[in-house]
C-alpha cells in the first residue's frame, strides 16, 4: 500500500525536505528499498489487520505510542482504517501536535434498470 497508492504523496513530502518515516505491519525489504532511494525511512510494526484480541490489540497500540514517541514526529499522516484508528490515538498519546487521517472508501453503486 505504502508504494502502490501513497509513494507520490510520500516522495513529495521527500523532496520538501522533510524527514520521512513510514510504518506498516510486517518486514518488507523491497518497500523498504524502494523507500529508500526517495530518502524515506521504513519501519515495521507488530500489527496485523485481522487481529481481534483486546488484550493483544491494546499492547500493539502502547508498542506503536512508543516507537511514535521515539520518533518525536511534528507530525502523523495515517492512511486505512486501523491505521487512521490506532495511529492517531497512538500519535495523539505521543504528543504529536499535528495528526491528519487519509480513508478512502470504495464506493458500490447498484443501479436499477
Amino acid at each position: 500500500m505504502l508504494t502502490n497508492f501513497r509513494f507520490e504523496l510520500i516522495k513529495e513530502f521527500c523532496a520538501l525536505g522533510h524527514e520521512v518515516f513510514c510504518c506498516a505491519a510486517g518486514e518488507a525489504n523491497d518497500v523498504a528499498d524502494t523507500l529508500a532511494k526517495v530518502g524515506a525511512k521504513y519501519i515495521a510494526v507488530d500489527f496485523n489487520r485481522d487481529g481481534i484480541n483486546p488484550v493483544s490489540e491494546l499492547g500493539k497500540l502502547i508498542g506503536l505510542s512508543l516507537k511514535i514517541n521515539s520518533l518525536k514526529p511534528d507530525v502523523v499522516l495515517t492512511v486505512s482504517a486501523k491505521g487512521v484508528i490506532y495511529g492517531s490515538l497512538a500519535a495523539f498519546v505521543a504528543g504529536v501536535p499535528y495528526r491528519f487521517s487519509i480513508l478512502i472508501s470504495k464506493i458500490i453503486h447498484k443501479s436499477r434498470i
